[in-house]
């Protein structure tokens, strides 16, 4: 029998084969991939006991978090389908899109929860660690659900467009297309276990695209960025030691721009990838002036 392509595989086999390693870091906060499956299943059974089931809709609304990337595996656990919020829509454009895909619970950062005051939605969590840290062991007894019966063409996350050119529109990814694209981004971008991806492309752009799992795949190292801000881009491109980092051209150029001004240029290696939109001729050169690899995917939406 041929199991099915699954994301759920990666952080399975990274918490069994780098258990000890650091997986995330969070601001003052460092969790290994072992403790990451702990905190994913401990999501997935608070979930369930919130009588979440497959084909539900969880929707989160944080920017990039442990929060946000958690959310990238503890829904589809029990079958329920991740729906990553914009946190740069206003009230009515947010139950907009609450309502039309019918999310059954929304996970919220407290910082933006005045945005979702009257959300559609019956279960609003807004303190994440509170209740996850009520949600018990992993185990039976606990009430974690039986292991889940996959199918790699089931949807496991709709995206929603901006609403730029009318009501947002939603996209359906199933397992098996995050599996592959995760894969493809492994092998173009060159991510491995020492790797070190700095999150300062948003989680809700097509769950950011894609590194969500592809970073938990090579067993590399999550860091955290609430906001794009060049100045703390550089400091932890310094102190962490990061190698990879996703931006629109807008980013990209700030972060050149930045460097000039100090008159800084990259000692180790640094690639980025730059999408969305095609920088112009000079945001390139003014990366490449840094010392680092740029590498420009157009059209990623």
């Amino acid at each position: 029998m041929i199991s099915p392509l699954t994301p759920l595989d990666f952080l399975a086999r990274s918490a069994f084969a780098y258990r000890d390693l650091t997986a995330i870091v969070d601001g003052d906060r460092r969790f290994t991939y072992g403790e990451l499956q702990a905190r994913v299943h401990r999501l997935a059974g608070a979930l369930h006991r919130l009588g979440v089931a497959r084909g539900d809709r969880v929707a989160v609304l944080a920017p990039n978090s442990v929060l946000a990337l958690e959310a990238h595996f503890g829904p589809m656990l029990i079958g329920a389908i991740l729906v990553m919020l914009n946190t740069r829509l206003q009230s009515g454009e947010l139950s907009w899109i609450l309502n039309h895909c019918g999310a059954k619970v929304l996970l919220v950062d407290p910082q933006l929860a005045p945005l979702v005051e009257s959300a559609p939605v019956s279960v609003v969590i807004s303190d994440y660690e509170g209740w996850l840290s009520q949600g018990g062991e992993v185990g039976v007894s606990a009430g974690t659900p039986a292991p889940l019966e996959i199918n790699e063409n089931a949807c496991i996350a709709i995206n929603y467009t901006s609403g730029t050119t009318g009501v947002p529109k939603g996209v359906m990814f199933t397992h098996r297309g995050a599996w592959t694209n995760a894969l493809g981004e492994i092998a173009e971008h060159g991510l491995t276990q020492r790797s070190v991806y700095l999150w300062t492309v948003p989680m809700f752009h097509c769950n950011g695209w894609c590194f969500s799992w592809a970073v938990t795949a090579a067993g590399a190292r999550h860091l955290f960025l609430r906001r794009p801000d060049p100045v703390e881009i550089l400091r932890l491109i310094e102190s962490e030691g990061v190698t990879h980092l996703c931006g629109a051209p807008v980013v990209v150029s700030s972060l050149a721009q930045h460097c000039r001004s100090c008159g800084i240029r990259f000692s180790q290696p640094l690639r980025i990838i730059t999408a969305g939109a095609p920088p112009p001729p000079a945001v390139i050169r003014a990366a490449e002036e840094t010392g680092a690899e740029i590498t420009h995917v157009y059209g990623l939406t």
